[in-house]
Order: C-alpha cells, then structure tokens, then sequence
C-alpha cells in the first residue's frame, strides 16, 4: 500500500520494509486499515458511518506516518551524501 501511495518511492519503501521493523509495522497496520475501510461498506447502517470516519482516519494518520519516515529517511541518506564520513 505505502508503494500505491508514494510509487517514487518505491526503492526506499523496499528497502525500509525490510531493514526497519517499525516501519514494516507501519505499513500492516495501514494494509490492515486499508482492508477495514473497503469493507465498511458490508456493517449495518447504524455502525456504517462511524467506522468508515475512523479508518479514514487512520489511513490518513498512517499515510502521514510513513511519508515522514520516508523523507527523514531520505533526508538522512541525503546528508550522507553530502557530507561522507571523513577517514
């Protein structure tokens, strides 16, 4: 899911996902949310509204979440860059 959302991203989010298991969890949890929110549909009308409220917002809070791992992430990646460790 977090590749759908930020497709330039793609080889940083692999290579989190792999390396970093808070940020692995992150992106379960937002599957998961995801998930709960396309079937929202299926609850009764009394729950419906509520629930579809609350996964949209935890999509949207997850989302925020990864999009600041992966630019802290960049921006660190970045700053080795520009300033290599020095012998």
């Amino acid at each position: 899911m977090a590749v759908r959302r930020f497709p330039e991203l793609e080889l940083t989010i692999r290579r989190m996902f792999e390396a970093d298991q808070g940020f692995r969890e992150m992106c379960e949890e937002l599957v998961e949310a995801e998930t709960a929110l396309s079937r929202v549909e299926q609850l009764p009308e009394p729950k419906r509204a509520a629930r579809k409220a609350e996964w949209q917002d935890l999509v949207a809070r997850l989302t925020r979440e990864i999009e600041v791992a992966l630019r802290e992430n960049q921006a660190f990646a970045q700053s080795r860059i520009d300033n290599p460790p020095r012998p």
